[in-house]
């Protein structure tokens, strides 16, 4: 049970928070947890669609994200844009804490990490 609660908390904290943040202070309409989570879900639909089909699939899939985060978000296609590129740096900054905290987070819990003896 406490292993279903750190992955729903990872996927809102991998996938919701970056977008949030970056939609917020970038002053897009629209900032709100289940909106951002339905725009991340479709833009990545669409990214991982184009990914597998298209060369150089990674900057057209940002550029029909900010295109889905503009329609949801309700901003500007510039800052449609820019909030994909604030989107993935903090991704990644989110990632690196949360791998640096799990270990610690799951011993609290009692769910033991590394290896077993």
């Amino acid at each position: 049970m406490a292993f279903a609660a750190f992955v729903i908390a990872g996927v809102l904290l991998l996938g919701v928070l970056p977008l949030k943040l970056a939609a917020t202070w970038l002053g897009a309409e629209r900032t709100g947890w289940i909106v951002c989570l339905f725009a991340g879900i479709v833009a990545g639909l669409t990214s991982s669609a184009l990914n597998q089909r298209v060369p150089f699939g990674f900057v057209i899939a940002c550029l029909i994200s900010a295109v889905v985060y503009k329609l949801f978000l309700g901003t500007t296609y510039l800052r449609a844009v820019l909030i994909v590129l604030l989107q993935l740096v903090l991704l990644v900054v989110v990632a690196i804490v949360l791998f640096l905290v799990a270990p610690s987070l799951l011993g609290l819990v009692g769910i033991k990490s590394g290896p077993s003896q």
